[in-house]
């Protein structure tokens, strides 16, 4: 069972990375354009977000409220700089 939590802390770990990067772009993006990362392109990954979702057949709500917070770290790490 070790390994497995060991796998699991592993894909946690890539997964915060990953959030890492997006916050990197973002700041990136709203250097280059803040209308590029306002409300239409959060509604457009909001919408990929359900979509992938329906997909594996997960619940679009929940994968809906992991974008939202994933979008409000970007933020809120772009405005701490």
């Amino acid at each position: 069972m070790s390994d497995i939590h060991d796998q699991l802390a592993k894909l946690d770990r890539q997964i915060i990375d990953l959030i890492g990067e997006r916050m990197d772009l973002y700041r990136v993006a709203l250097e280059e354009d803040e209308e590029g990362v306002g409300r239409d392109h959060t509604n457009e990954s909001l919408a990929e977000w359900e979509e992938a979702a329906e997909e594996k057949g997960w619940s679009p709500g929940l994968m809906s409220k992991i974008c939202r917070g994933i979008v409000e770290i970007c933020r809120s790490g772009a405005s701490d700089e």
